[in-house]
């Protein structure tokens, strides 16, 4: 499949605002890691997927692993997701080595299977993907927020070369607005990052 070629190429990197936030000061500095890994449990297109949102000294993490599965019947690539019960030791790890030193024992009977959010692309014209979430998926995720809480979530962009441009939109289930921004995430080499803010 050429968009399984295509996101193969374009998925893996690092990604952050540092430009977005110099013409921004209502934004907070977010970055996404996208690793290739050779899990074959997981499937064969596998992933560490980190991203960290910077927020008021905080930072927050979600940790996973991706396998991305081509759907033929809606024509799409479909990304599977596990999480860790605890990451702390996934959170300043990145190169491939050190990845696999800590995940080569897990599988799939080890990890919390996400069911609840299929994160999708589809191809452009433009040579790029469309990025969204499955319609109607992500009813319920677990996400701590000073508290166990049911967040609904909707995400839209595009996936290219120069970078990974999303808008999220997340809510909490008293109605509490959690994010209603646009990032743009540009490719970037492995750069120093900022001071380590308090960790939560």
């Amino acid at each position: 499949k050429i968009d399984m070629e295509l996101f193969t190429r374009l998925y893996p990197g690092t990604f952050d605002n540092r430009g977005q936030l110099s013409s921004s000061s209502s934004l907070d500095y977010s970055r996404k890691c996208h690793v290739p890994l050779p899990l074959p449990s997981f499937g064969s297109h596998v992933f560490f997927v980190k991203e960290e949102a910077h927020s008021n000294d905080v930072v927050r993490y979600r940790i996973r692993v991706c396998s991305a599965v081509w759907n033929d019947t809606e024509n799409q690539i479909e990304c599977e997701n596990w999480e860790f019960d605890d990451d702390t030791a996934l959170r300043s790890a990145e190169s491939e080595e050190a990845l696999l030193l800590l995940l080569k024992d897990k599988t799939p009977s080890n990890l919390r299977h996400v069911t609840d959010g299929t994160t999708c692309f589809r191809l452009l014209d433009t040579g790029s993907l469309n990025v969204f979430m499955k319609v109607g998926t992500l009813k319920k995720a677990s996400c701590s927020y000073g508290r166990q809480c049911v967040i609904s979530m909707n995400v839209t962009g595009t996936l290219s070369d120069s970078g990974y441009n999303v808008y999220v939109k997340s809510v909490k289930d008293d109605g509490t607005i959690i994010q209603d921004n646009a990032f743009i995430l540009e490719r970037i080499p492995h750069l120093p990052e900022p001071s380590k803010p308090r960790v939560v």
